[in-house]
């Protein structure tokens, strides 16, 4: 990807060679173009992380609070995006229903260990 920085508002580019950075891990270069713009270019990995199943609002627990967020999908109070739907398709069906809910309940009580 590339970005073109224009000077506005009184701001001006000093004069620079061309260099190469790192932010976050990710590897950019900036070059002065002949106009008085700075060409940014960069690239950019998103690393997938994986979900927990159960985990609706995927803060890293299981709740009950993500039973509620199942529950509201089921009533279609909330539309659910497909990881949404795998992530609270507990049961593996291929549908979230209550049960799914039921079986998220199940887990913060303890009453399974797990949902397979």
């Amino acid at each position: 990807m590339s970005e073109v920085l224009t000077p506005k508002d009184g701001f001006e580019f000093v004069d620079t060679q061309d260099m190469q950075f790192t932010v976050n891990g990710t590897v950019a270069s900036a070059v002065k173009n002949a106009d008085g713009t700075i060409t940014i270019s960069y690239t950019f990995q998103k690393t997938a992380q994986a979900v927990q199943t159960g985990d609706a609002n995927q803060d890293g627990q299981i709740t009950a609070f993500d039973a509620v967020i199942a529950l509201q999908v089921v009533a279609g109070l909330i539309t659910a995006d497909d990881t949404l739907k795998t992530v609270i398709d507990v049961n593996l069906d291929n549908n979230v229903t209550a049960y799914d809910a039921v079986m998220i309940l199940q887990y913060v009580a303890g009453l399974i260990s797990d949902f397979h």
